[in-house]
């Protein structure tokens, strides 16, 4: 229960900030340092569920504690993620084109989300069968 609640959370959080239009330290101008910090969360949103979904293979030939400490390691990446989409959202610039990164942030996170699902749920199975 207590992970679907951490899958509840993590899809609502994106879904706000998602559609948010903050603009809290938004910068004024594109040479401003800001769209350094936009980039740096936009390429660690998509490369956090791509480590994740391998580190996931990974554990298929892993023994029990090696699960346990992955099935961590996903539950600060659910965190981390929603951190750095507010940090994303926060460091937009007025001429940002978000659309383009929507569209490859959005469908990683929703597959990050279902590997989150698949894995946390195949592991309380395995445990009550044991």
């Amino acid at each position: 229960m207590k992970y679907l609640f951490y899958s509840f959370l993590y899809v609502l959080t994106l879904s706000f900030l998602i559609a948010s239009n903050a603009s809290i330290g938004q910068a004024s101008y594109e040479n401003e340092p800001w769209k350094y910090l936009y980039l740096f969360c936009v390429v660690s949103q998509l490369l956090i569920p791509c480590s994740a979904i391998l580190l996931v293979l990974k554990s298929r030939s892993m023994g029990v504690e090696y699960k346990q400490r992955l099935q961590n390691k996903l539950n600060i990446s659910l965190m981390l993620i929603v951190a750095l989409a507010f940090l994303a959202e926060l460091s937009l610039t007025p001429e940002t084109n978000i659309r383009i990164d929507l569209l490859l942030v959005v469908p990683v996170l929703f597959i990050h989300i279902v590997v989150y699902l698949i894995y946390t749920f195949s592991i309380k199975n395995r445990e009550r069968n044991i």
